[in-house]
C-alpha cells in the first residue's frame, strides 16, 4: 500500500471490534509532497500548505479511542486529490495525446481535478506539461489503494452491521457573505448530494446536533459533496455518506500554520458530536 516514494498512501486506524457502523475519512489532510513536485512547479511548500485541510488529522484523532475507524490521506492535495474520480482531470496538462475519455467537470475547469493544476485562481501548480506515466503512478500507488481500503471498510460495515455510515471530513475557508446565515459565516457545511447520499433522518440528526452544540450549520450550500459523497453515498445499498466542511478559521492559524488556542475546544465539540452520532446509530 505504498507509493513510489515509499510513503504510505494513507493512514488507517482499524478497530478490532468497532462499536457501530460509523467511519470517518479525511482525504485532504495529507502533508507529504514528493521532491518531484518541486521540480515540476515554481510554488513553495508554504504555497501547498494553503491547499491542505490543515490540522484535520489531529482534530479527528479522538475517533480511534472511541472505537471508530478512520482513514486519512498522507499526500498533499496538490499532488493528488483523493476526493475526485480518477479520470476527472484536464487532458491539456499532458505532453502526449491519450486514449482516455477524461471527465471535464466544473471542478476540472476550475483547476481542481484529481491532479490539480492550481491551488488558487492566480497560482498555477505546473510550469511544464506532464507525462501521463508519472500521473498514472500517482493513481495506481496512492489513489487506488486509498479507495480500495475505504471501500473495503464500508463493505465490512454493511456485512457486519447491515449498514455503513461515513462522515467525510474537510475544512473550508471563511465563506463569502452571500452564504452567511443570520449575519454569520457558516461554521460547518453539510453535503448530502442534495439528499441523495444518506437518509433524511440521519442528515437531520447531524444538522440538529451540530447546531445544538453551538456551530452555525448550513446544508448543501455551497458544497453538496464531491466524489466520495456521490460515489459511496448510496442508501439503496445501505451505504450512507455525509460530507462535513469545517471552517478552518475556528481552529487553525493559516498564517503561522499551527493550531489556534481554540483547537482543543473545537476538538471537544467534535468529540461530543461523534459520541452523539454513535448513540443515535446504535439506537437504530
Amino acid at each position: 500500500m505504498a507509493s513510489v516514494s515509499n510513503i504510505p498512501a494513507f493512514k488507517v486506524e482499524k478497530i478490532f471490534s468497532p462499536k457501530c457502523e460509523l467511519l470517518l475519512s479525511c482525504p485532504h489532510c495529507g502533508t507529504y509532497y514528493p521532491p518531484r513536485l518541486f521540480e515540476l512547479s515554481d510554488l513553495t511548500l508554504e504555497d501547498f500548505h494553503t491547499f491542505e485541510d490543515a490540522g484535520l488529522n489531529d482534530l479527528i484523532s479522538f475517533a480511534s479511542p472511541m472505537g471508530i475507524p478512520y482513514i486519512c490521506g498522507n499526500y498533499g492535495r496538490a499532488w493528488i486529490d483523493l476526493n475526485r474520480h480518477w479520470l476527472e482531470m484536464d487532458e491539456h496538462i499532458f505532453a502526449e495525446k491519450l486514449p482516455y475519455k477524461f471527465i471535464n467537470s466544473s471542478l476540472v475547469q476550475q483547476g481542481y481535478g484529481v491532479i490539480p493544476t492550481k491551488i488558487s485562481a492566480t497560482k498555477p501548480i505546473y510550469k511544464q506539461l506532464l507525462q501521463f506515466k508519472e500521473i498514472r503512478d500517482r493513481i495506481d500507488n496512492i489513489y487506488q489503494p486509498y479507495h480500495l481500503m475505504l471501500e473495503t471498510m464500508i463493505q465490512k460495515n454493511v456485512i457486519k452491521f447491515n449498514r455503513s455510515v461515513l462522515l467525510d471530513i474537510h475544512s473550508m475557508p471563511v465563506l463569502p457573505e452571500q452564504y452567511w446565515i443570520r449575519g454569520r459565516a457558516p461554521d460547518i457545511v453539510l453535503g448530502t448530494n442534495d439528499g441523495k447520499s444518506c437518509s433524511s433522518e440521519l442528515a437531520k440528526f447531524v444538522f440538529d446536533t451540530l447546531q445544538n452544540i453551538g456551530f452555525n450549520v448550513v446544508m448543501n450550500m455551497p458544497f453538496t459533496g464531491a466524489f466520495t459523497t456521490r460515489y459511496y453515498g448510496r442508501p439503496n445499498i445501505k451505504s450512507h455518506v455525509i460530507q462535513i466542511e469545517i471552517s478552518r478559521n475556528l481552529y487553525w492559524d493559516s498564517v503561522k500554520y499551527k493550531p489556534k488556542d481554540t483547537f482543543s475546544d473545537v476538538r471537544s465539540q467534535m468529540t461530543k458530536f461523534i459520541q452523539a452520532v454513535i448513540n443515535f446509530i446504535k439506537q437504530k
